[in-house]
């Protein structure tokens, strides 16, 4: 680093505080940035969400066709099954905003 540099502009701009003293050498500080998925690739990623919903109406519609068939145990079961679905898929709704 040359040795001759002015600090007078600077100080003018008002860049650098009266009184300051160039260092004789100088030192960088890298600074950690967040991971972050690549945003090229975002598009391959699938979204658990997507998933979930698609099981839950299944689930919803299974238990439909069991209650028009009589089968009240079923549509009881799978009615459960969809609601446990559905929770999962509001902690995930949650967690993601």
């Amino acid at each position: 680093m040359p040795t001759g540099i002015s600090v007078r502009p600077l100080q003018r701009h008002g860049l650098v505080p009266l009184g300051f003293v160039e260092p004789k050498s100088i030192t960088f500080r890298t600074v950690e940035k967040p991971q972050t998925e690549p945003t090229m690739f975002a598009f391959l990623k699938s979204d658990p969400t997507k998933k979930l919903k698609k099981r839950h109406s299944l689930l919803l519609e299974q238990a439909m066709q069991a209650q028009r068939k009589g089968d009240i145990r079923t549509y009881s079961q799978l009615t459960a099954e969809a609601e446990k679905v559905y929770g999962e898929i509001q902690d995930l709704s949650i967690s993601k905003s």
